[in-house]
């Protein structure tokens, strides 16, 4: 009943306070007070209101409560809702974004499948125009070997889809590498090849995306050498518009140290080869050549602590720790304001670490607020990693094990494939 009175009585005040009102004085206007209402006779059960306002007559119960002196029937009445967000929106009061049509995954051939899918943000061209999204999908395709250990049996492309509609695509040549030294007996099991790919996110807008493709291989007389394959593409705009553009190839080697120690004990069991091998002595001379790795493991990471201060040199072409030497150049491009150069010199610390590397992507983030660059963020938002070992001491990853009886399943449980 109190919001039927609030109606009527606003339509009464409509028809009557229209007519009636009288012009305020000049003490009201000075203090802005709101124009009288003009009195209603007193209610006497059934009030007719004007025609021309077309208000239906209605019985009037007494006032639910006298309204507080300033105030008038508007402040009574409850606050409208918020306005709903607008569809295409920022949130939060951001920018509309303008997507592409057709989305990155949408011709892919039926034998791919979405393995990653990461959107960036252009900035508008000009206030108030829409932001432009690029939508950018790793796409994979799982194959069987007929040699395991020399093939990773995956293939990737990778396809870039913009606001425009235009799409760029690119797709890998499938990783390989035949084993070199390592015997027939451990070609059948326990030392499979793997692959995998990933995309990263820069932030630069000049070059938004690196896709990135790993393989990992094993060799050695006793499947102790795990080489590593990694082959990178960088999104840039080119004079013929958007590429992925051949960016870096690397391949570097570790030694599984705990694949030697499992082979001296007698205690390896990843593959029948290992069961069969019992307490190798090879893998305990092996072993005891390395002895001296711990010392020298420090003894790079001295040297890394040094030249990431800017004072110890280095080629990275040579060494067994480029990442260091590349963020010290990288600061060093920054520093004289090449900041193309800083930004690319960065980006491989990604391609031999093979993910997004936290020093590397706060060292292009400088090098975007130098130029007074927003850097692009990316959906869903990405993890950086610390920076990995320098590579003769990069830990080799679990290998797939073998089951020791047949039918029983594998106590690992681990993939040929994980990245390291």
């Amino acid at each position: 009943m109190k919001w039927r009175f609030l109606t009527v009585a606003l339509g009464v005040w409509l028809a009557s306070g229209c007519k009636n009102a009288a012009s305020p004085s000049p003490a009201d206007a000075a203090v802005g007070a709101q124009p009288p209402i003009a009195k209603s006779p007193a209610p006497t059960g059934v009030v007719k209101t004007s025609a021309a306002v077309g208000v239906a007559a209605a019985p009037i119960e007494a006032e639910p409560y006298a309204l507080p002196a300033g105030q008038t029937l508007g402040d009574a009445l409850p606050p409208l809702p918020a306005p709903a967000a607008v569809l295409g929106g920022g949130g939060g009061g951001g920018p509309a974004l303008l997507q592409a049509k057709t989305g990155c995954a949408a011709d892919a051939a039926d034998d791919f499948t979405l393995a990653k899918r990461l959107e960036v943000a252009f900035a508008p061209a000009k206030a108030g125009e829409p932001a432009q999204v690029l939508e950018t999908c790793l796409l994979q395709k799982t194959s069987d070997r007929q040699d395991k250990v020399a093939d990773t049996g995956k293939a990737f492309t990778v396809v870039a889809a913009f606001a425009d509609d235009s799409r760029v695509a690119h797709t890998f040549e499938p990783l390989a590498r035949p084993p070199q030294t390592l015997p027939a007996e451990r070609r059948k099991s326990g030392h499979e090849g793997g692959g995998w790919a990933t995309i990263i996110a820069t932030g630069d807008p000049e070059r938004p995306i690196l896709a990135l493709i790993s393989g990992r291989f094993y060799d050695g007389a006793v499947g102790e050498e795990v080489h590593f394959v990694r082959q990178a593409r960088l999104l840039r705009k080119g004079p013929s518009g958007w590429q992925w553009h051949d960016f870096a190839k690397r391949t570097h080697t570790s030694i599984d140290d705990d694949h030697l120690r499992g082979l001296c004990a007698g205690k390896a069991d990843a593959a029948a080869a290992d069961r069969a091998a019992g307490a190798l002595p090879a893998a305990c001379d092996h072993l005891q050549v390395r002895d001296g790795a711990a010392a020298k493991a420090e003894a790079r990471l001295a040297v890394r602590k040094k030249r990431l201060a800017g004072t110890a040199g280095g080629t990275a072409a040579t060494d067994g720790d480029p990442q260091s030497i590349w963020l010290r150049d990288a600061r060093a491009a920054l520093a004289k304001g090449d900041f193309g150069q800083a930004i690319e010199t960065a980006l491989l610390v990604d391609v031999v670490c093979g993910e997004a590397v936290g020093e590397a992507h706060s060292l292009i983030k400088d090098a975007l607020a130098a130029q007074n660059i927003e850097p692009q963020r990316p959906q869903p938002a990405q993890t950086s990693n610390d920076l990995c070992e320098p590579l003769p001491d990069k830990p080799a990853p679990k290998r797939p094990r073998e089951a020791a009886t047949k039918g029983k399943p594998d106590k690992a449980g681990a993939s040929a494939d994980p990245p390291p």
